[in-house]
């Protein structure tokens, strides 16, 4: 008899999956938790579970999860495929394309590379060029630099002669890591702002965010980033003395002059950011800027983009993306929001400003071992934008407070960019997690003590 080749790990996988999904099935049912929610649940739970063990692709998930929903009866065709409808999708699309061509003609590794080459010798100032560097990069990709930046770190471990998940090099991918990922709390990005602008506009059509607002507030979640990547470094010290500008210095010399895609990439970029920046006085919509610019990029005498650009795209990403605002969708049609909101409020409106932002983080933090980020935002957005207008407050806290905490995770496989930049094998899954368990209490006191106390300031509270 042939023997199995799952391994014991799978199969305990395989078993708390099928424990939690019939644990969820066999909660009771009543007039307000009705039969068809109890469905929508378990199909989904079981879905996230399935892509949160990474059993299977994620684009397999995101046709399975909503086909499930039809199957048992939760919501009709439509109904499962409605994320579709929303320009999030297509402005996804458009951004995962525009990063593909730029990385393809090689100018964000030049912008990376040529600012590196300027920093010093010292570790320290090493960590912190490798944070600028990246967050620059998150800038101009919208949230996308992580795999060019771990790739260049990884390189860059190697010239020093340094072992790949050794403090030294653990601690180069922590840089990157909150250069590339957790900046995304004070970068727009299209589809954390794209989903959770999507379902606050049902509580309030009129809410939308520009990417200069997003920046203008928050952006001291960079001086948060920043902190923890100071207190790291001085818990976890390193001895050693390196020369880490100079192998810069070589990669920029090595590259040689900027190459005309480059420089069309360049021009591009410019006019991408002002009309960016423009949007609220052109009332241009955010997301139609996203889902149709980036394809100049393709036009006879520009050809900056090839073909390699668009067969590359982040498809799996774009499908779950789509399942996902289906899971909010879904939920608002159940009333699942409402029912939420009404248990929460009375907790929620009688705690102070900063009771409500950390319970906010709490709940967020809890619900990232369960659900990726995008799901999160789908189901909690509409109860807290509700619970919000209730209280008096504005809507942009509330949605910032749920982009800024789901940053808050210590176990990769929580958040894509994250897994993503812990599979270049630069750290080790104890520092990964002891790394992150320091940041995620940074993250809470700059949440209540620097963020919330700048919203005040700023008029948003």
């Amino acid at each position: 008899m042939a023997e199995s080749t799952m391994s014991k790990a799978t199969k305990i996988k395989w078993i708390v999956t099928i424990v939690l999904t019939v644990a969820v099935y066999l909660i009771p049912t009543n007039d307000i938790y009705t039969k068809q929610i109890s469905l929508f649940f378990t199909v989904t739970v079981f879905g996230l579970l399935l892509m949160a063990f990474e059993f299977f692709d994620p684009l397999v998930v995101s046709v399975v999860m909503p086909m499930g929903w039809v199957l048992f009866g939760v919501t009709n065709a439509a109904g499962a495929m409605s994320g579709w409808t929303n320009s999030i999708i297509y402005m996804c699309v458009g951004a995962y394309f525009m990063a593909n061509a730029l990385e393809e003609t090689g100018l964000l590794r030049r912008v990376a590379v040529a600012i590196l080459s300027k920093m010093g010798n010292g570790w320290t100032v090493l960590l912190f060029g490798i944070f600028f560097a990246s967050l620059v990069l998150t800038i101009m990709t919208f949230g996308m630099a992580y795999i060019i930046m771990a790739t260049l770190c990884v390189g860059m471990i190697k010239s020093l002669d340094l072992k790949l998940q050794s403090r030294e090099a653990a601690l180069i991918g922590f840089a990157c890591l909150l250069g590339s990922c957790c900046t995304r709390s004070a970068v727009y990005t299209p589809a954390n702002y794209g989903m959770t602008i999507a379902q606050a506009q049902l509580v309030d059509p009129t809410f939308m965010v520009s990417p200069l607002q997003a920046m203008m507030h928050n952006w001291p979640m960079i001086l948060v980033c920043m902190i923890s990547l100071f207190v790291v470094s001085k818990i976890w010290k390193v001895d050693i003395s390196l020369k880490g500008s100079e192998y810069f210095k070589a990669e920029l010399k090595d590259m040689g002059k900027m190459s005309v895609k480059e420089k069309k990439s360049s021009i591009f970029m410019v006019i991408f950011f002002a009309l960016l920046i423009a949007t609220p006085v052109l009332k241009v919509d955010p997301n139609l800027l996203f889902a149709l610019a980036p394809w100049v990029l393709l036009l006879p005498g520009i050809n900056v983009a090839t073909e390699h650009s668009i067969r590359h795209l982040n498809w799996q990403s774009v499908f779950f993306i789509g399942a996902c605002m289906a899971i909010g969708n879904v939920a608002t049609q159940l009333g699942i929001g409402d029912i939420i909101a009404k248990v929460a409020m009375p907790i929620m409106t009688n705690l102070s400003t900063l009771g409500f932002f950390g319970m906010e983080f709490a709940m967020t933090f809890v619900l990232n071992f369960f659900m990726t980020p995008l799901a999160i935002w789908s189901l909690t957005t509409v109860p807290m934008c509700q619970i919000a207008l209730e209280a008096g407050m504005s809507l942009y806290p509330v949605v910032y407070g749920l982009i800024v905490s789901s940053e808050a995770i210590f176990l990769p496989y929580e958040f894509i960019p994250y897994l993503v930049v812990y599979s270049f094998g630069m750290m080790s899954m104890s520092d990964f997690i002891k790394f992150n368990l320091v940041r995620c209490v940074i993250f809470l006191l700059g949440i209540l003590f620097l963020l919330v106390p700048y919203w005040m300031i700023i008029g948003l509270l």
